[in-house]
């Protein structure tokens, strides 16, 4: 009995205590429930107003460039969720809205990231046209605090289906071909193509375009070494910036710069590039350029007013030009860029305009040629080498006075201005 006793009481003592396990367990599992039920519900007091660059509140950059004038709107769906409104941040979009993952990193502040892919076309004023494929991949990554201090920093990419095949560097060519029979240009850095119906213009025209693509090479070449579409949607050059001089050509056609003084252009986000078919869009960011500018004049704001330009060239009417269609293709140009064609081959990247580019912008200005015949004289009296290449322009256009390009520009069936260059 003794032993059946002692072991009644172990029993005993063995289930209180796993009664005692038992119900620890059950009140950790308990507690444990309690804290996940007490979710951080802190994204809820994120501010969701308007942060502005202006007020030091919002630190932008675009690409690594400082923005001084935009404002993010954050709005938090949840605690791993939410979306950042730009606004004025990237250049040729007035509003872009990015949807992000978030996350809280402590003390108060919280740390987002996200992409959205633009199938709209920047412009330097919005009239956006929507286009069939993503143009501009945009991603966002940064954080907010619950004071309301954002800092966000936004990187642009030009999509694979707009940029054609032609990012990358590309060097001005520095050859040119010429037939040594006819002694006519066949190719070279930049060509002109002039012809007329008329077949006595046409081949005065001949002259020109031969001189012209000539000496227009051995110039470009001398202050252009290369020009830059970068993924990131910049366009970027490799330049001289010194006094005029023109590169030096050896028999064979091959060019030589006079300097080795090349300089870089920053990314500056000053121009935007991207391809839509056989066309090339470069679109001016205006407000950066006029920033830049400025930079070195503390206290001056930036004043750059598309509508105000646009006003001022009704006084060109007294001259000639035909105002109503020069503003009707400024305002093409302010809305979707610089619109050029491009071909690329292998190595080679050919850019051009023609004449349904730049025919309609040439017909409205060129009544205006006559005021050369009344300016010209004055500014170039006591420039003897100008004035040299003036008369032999003429000369080369059978014309006594620029008033008579009209007349030859009216009678133009072709017209092409093309840049070539290589890898």
């Amino acid at each position: 009995m003794d032993r059946v006793g002692k072991r009644s009481e172990k029993d005993l003592i063995m289930k209180k205590k796993l009664i005692y396990l038992a119900t620890l367990a059950l009140a950790m599992g308990m507690f444990s429930a309690c804290k996940k039920d007490k979710a951080d519900e802190s994204w809820k007091e994120i501010p969701s107003t308007i942060i502005t660059a202006e007020s030091g509140d919002a630190t932008l950059t675009v690409n690594g460039v400082p923005d001084k004038i935009g404002n993010v709107k954050f709005v938090a769906n949840s605690a791993s969720a939410g979306e950042v409104t730009l606004s004025n941040i990237i250049p040729g979009y007035n509003s872009v809205v990015v949807p992000v993952s978030m996350a809280n990193s402590g003390k108060d502040v919280y740390k987002f990231d996200g992409k959205v892919s633009l199938s709209s076309a920047p412009a330097m004023i919005q009239l956006f046209e929507v286009a069939k494929k993503s143009i501009y991949d945009i991603a966002v990554s940064g954080e907010i605090t619950m004071e309301g201090k954002v800092t966000l920093a936004a990187e642009t990419a030009v999509s694979e289906a707009a940029q054609g095949g032609i990012a990358g560097t590309w060097k001005t060519v520095d050859q040119i071909v010429t037939d040594p029979k006819a002694g006519v240009v066949k190719s070279s850095p930049i060509m002109l193509k002039w012809t007329s119906k008329n077949e006595e213009v046409n081949t005065k025209l001949a002259n020109l375009n031969n001189v012209g693509s000539l000496f227009g090479s051995m110039a470009l070449f001398n202050y252009l070494q290369s020009v830059t579409f970068n993924a990131d949607g910049n366009i970027t050059a490799s330049y001289y910036g010194g006094k005029f001089e023109m590169a030096t050509m050896n028999d064979a056609g091959k060019l030589t710069a006079t300097h080795n003084d090349w300089k870089a252009s920053p990314k500056g986000n000053f121009a935007f590039w991207y391809t839509a078919g056989e066309y090339i869009f470069i679109v001016p960011n205006f407000e950066a350029m006029s920033d830049d500018d400025s930079a070195d004049k503390p206290g001056e704001t930036p004043d750059f007013d598309i509508k105000d330009m646009i006003s001022s060239l009704k006084d060109l009417k007294e001259y000639g030009v035909d105002v109503t269609a020069l503003v009707t293709e400024l305002t093409k140009i302010m809305k979707q860029g610089f619109v050029l064609k491009f071909a690329a081959e292998g190595d080679g990247l050919k850019v051009y305009a023609d004449k349904s580019i730049c025919g309609n912008i040439i017909t409205a200005i060129i009544p205006a040629a006559k005021m050369l015949d009344t300016v010209l004289p004055e500014l170039i009296k006591d420039k003897p080498e100008v004035a040299q290449y003036v008369q032999m322009i003429k000369g080369f256009l059978g014309i006594e006075k620029f008033a008579d390009l009209e007349a030859i520009w009216k009678a133009t069936d072709e017209f092409c201005i093309t840049l070539s260059f290589t890898k």
